[in-house]
């Protein structure tokens, strides 16, 4: 049987598109093999696939411990949710540094083929942005950058769509304006506006899943509008017969609000503090011969079971650093970023005030001169990751490996500075 489908047209189109000798990935391949593979990211979005990176099931070196049975109940409930033809829910939950991130990557990593992956990640100003992070979403089904225009937009949607008509001209001008971070038009009736446009997204949504088994991955929902989790809770009471996994990833304080996701079929996982075997082998793997028991079991009692904060201790230790002066995992960051160059400490302030996601072009604009080399040199040090695509056009994007990270580099700022730095980024 020949394939089709949605799929099998991207890998043809990227096949056309590469040259001789090159292999290209779609921004969800790119993500998927993050860690493992270098990727060059081009204007389109797509990635050129490079050299094989040393250590390739690991993360900066540290094995993945301690987290088999979520790991495993992650799985198995996709794979329910993929048989039974039903839409589920999975929360894993736990303060910064626990392990939500490398947990969700492990998953990725492990699903089998023909399974669509939507990711999002939430910023700590997102609560502000009605559907924001639905609109994050939509993106990534239609494959569009935060950076996009109305018109970009429009011609996306059409594309997708080609002769549907369960939504019509009006409902995907009002999707383009709001992929396009664009106001309604004048005159238009809010309510009327919110409801046609839930209902243009759901069918969106709908039209995926029921092509392919389908995993929307939340990040940081924490910090998402309020709107956005009444859609994703409504998108999974539509669902019904469908293939759909949400995998939510969230701070405690998400759940301050005791009534989300009330009914549905959910799987709640709250991440414990690693064993301290599991913290010793995080330790060993980054020490290497340099580990003596006495110093992995000072770095797993230090480290409180947090994983992040056995990989600060364990690289401070590794520099050969005294991690005596690093408590708190705040501080053990404080004390790496301490380690970096002075440019690389301005710029890594500066890239704070846009979030956890950040742009050569950004740091560029707040005058500072060889941006990308220096954006270079803080992934080199484990604080940014270069991403296979970017939301705006000629620019590079980058993540901070952990929004703790971001978080610290933007409490170092001073009151005054903030406001500086927010209006260069504003401008």
């Amino acid at each position: 049987m020949k394939p089709v489908g949605e799929v099998v047209d991207r890998a043809s189109s990227l096949a056309r598109e590469a040259e001789l000798g090159q292999v290209l990935a779609d921004a969800t391949t790119a993500e998927l093999g993050r860690g493992r593979y270098e990727f060059r990211s081009r204007d389109d979005g797509s990635s050129v696939v490079g050299e094989i990176l040393k250590g390739g099931q690991r993360v900066g070196g540290a094995p993945f411990v301690g987290r088999d049975r979520e790991l495993n109940k992650i799985l198995t409930t996709f794979e329910r949710s993929r048989e039974d033809h039903t839409p589920v829910v999975v929360s894993v939950t736990g303060p910064p540094g626990i392990g939500k991130s490398r947990l969700r990557r492990e998953v990725l990593a492990r699903l089998s083929g023909n399974t669509r992956v939507i990711l999002q990640r939430s910023d700590a100003y997102g609560q502000g942005h009605a559907l924001g992070a639905a609109a994050d979403v939509v993106r990534g089904i239609i494959g569009l950058s935060k950076g996009t225009t109305t018109e970009e937009a429009r011609a996306a949607l059409d594309a997708r769509l080609l002769n549907r008509t369960e939504i019509d001209d009006g409902a995907r001008d009002l999707i383009a304006r709001m992929l396009a971070n664009q106001p309604l038009p004048e005159g238009i009736d809010p309510r009327g506006a919110r409801d046609l446009l839930w209902l243009a997204m759901t069918e969106l949504v709908m039209g995926v899943v029921r092509a392919e088994a389908t995993i929307v991955v939340l990040e940081d929902t924490q910090w998402a509008d309020p709107e956005s989790v009444e859609f994703i809770d409504h998108l999974l009471g539509r669902a019904n017969g469908q293939p759909l996994m949400v995998l939510l990833l969230v701070r405690p304080e998400f759940w301050e609000h005791s009534d989300r996701l009330a009914g549905r079929d959910h799987t709640r996982l709250e991440l414990r503090p690693l064993s301290r075997q599991a913290a010793e082998a995080i330790a060993r793997a980054l020490l290497g011969e340099r580990a003596d028991e006495l110093m992995l079991e000072r770095i797993a009692q230090q480290s409180a079971g947090l994983p992040l904060f056995a990989e600060e201790l364990s690289r401070l230790a590794a520099a050969g650093r005294d991690t005596t002066h690093a408590p708190t995992i705040e501080a053990a960051i404080q004390v790496s970023m301490d380690a970096l160059s002075e440019e690389c400490r301005d710029a890594l302030g500066r890239l704070s005030v846009f979030g956890t996601s950040c742009w050569d072009a950004g740091l560029e604009a707040m005058n500072v001169s060889d941006a990308e080399s220096l954006m270079r040199e803080l992934a080199g040090a484990e604080v940014l990751v270069e991403q296979a695509s970017s939301r705006f056009a000629d620019a590079r994007e980058w993540v901070f490996k952990h929004a703790l990270v971001r978080e610290v580099a933007y409490e170092s700022l001073s009151d005054e500075a903030r406001k500086e730095l927010h209006a260069l980024a504003a401008d």
